[in-house]
């Protein structure tokens, strides 16, 4: 019996709140009517394709961090005819928050000259160019 309470408070720990505290977004900030095409992933969870238009509200994910392993979420972000300028990357880890408590804001900008960061609310900055 002991043995099931300890699993038990275990889980409830390792599950955490369904919410989730951090927070991934993806805003696009292309020119003229650009469309951005976003497909973001982590081991567990896939994010499925979506087409963000220009002047849409940002794309958003709320999630805990795991416990026992660091979490990590890549993003494939596509633009322009044919989708020919794109960047795959690690859109948030675990280790980019050094405080570890569920509070981090991973907000990615797409803009004509590649993908900027602003990683909880700071000034955005120039990541990666397009390829």
């Amino acid at each position: 019996m002991k043995r099931l309470t300890i699993v038990l408070i275990v889980l409830v720990f390792c599950i955490g709140e369904t919410h989730g505290r951090n927070v991934l977004m993806i805003v696009n900030r292309l020119p003229k009517n650009g469309t951005l095409r976003v497909h973001c992933y982590s081991k567990d969870d896939d994010l499925s394709v979506i087409y963000l238009h220009r002047n849409e509200p940002p794309l958003s994910w709320r999630f805990n961090d795991a416990y026992f392993r660091e979490t990590k979420f890549t993003c494939d972000l596509r633009q322009g005819n044919h989708w020919a300028h794109h960047r795959t990357f690690v859109s948030y880890k675990s280790s980019m928050n050094p405080s570890q408590k569920n509070n981090a804001n991973a907000t990615w900008y797409a803009g004509a000259k590649g993908l900027y960061l602003s990683f909880n609310l700071r000034t955005p900055e120039l990541m990666y160019i397009w390829m």
